[in-house]
């Protein structure tokens, strides 16, 4: 790839996670006019879960954005002391992952198995997140 289209993906990537974080922001503000006059507490809860996602959304975008330019780094001590805490996090993150799929085959409520599967599916996110962060302690250092 040449220098001028390396820079040009770069300026693509930097408008789209731009973009993307302006997109997060009126999801906030729309779950928010929503939470307002919702008088349901299923509707308020879905409301909250969908807004809390999109603020997660926003901190990891600008968490991209530092990575990006260069501003984060890890260093082998950090990812040791990581190492430590992934061990015990994993065994937890494992335990929820069995007890939401128990909840679930033992409801036939259709919103609480709605919610249960949105709760295992971010229980099944956390233990990826855990081994890829072990990935990275491989392929950085």
């Amino acid at each position: 790839m040449s220098q001028q289209e390396a820079e040009l993906r770069r300026d693509i990537f930097n408008r789209t996670i731009v973009r993307y974080l302006e997109v997060e922001e009126e999801t906030i503000a729309s779950t928010d006019e929503l939470l307002a006059t919702a008088t349901s507490p299923m509707v308020q809860q879905l409301m909250l879960l969908i807004k809390r996602d999109s603020e997660k959304h926003r901190e990891i975008l600008h968490t991209i954005q530092n990575l990006a330019s260069g501003v984060v780094s890890m260093t082998p001590e950090e990812m040791g002391e990581i190492n430590v805490l992934l061990t015990h996090h994993k065994q937890i993150e494992a335990e929820s992952v069995v007890l939401a799929r128990s909840a679930l085959e033992n409801t036939q409520h259709v919103v609480i198995r709605h919610l249960l599967e949105y709760m295992l599916e971010d229980e099944r996110k956390h233990v990826t997140m855990t081994e890829q962060m072990e990935d990275y302690k491989r392929k950085i250092y």
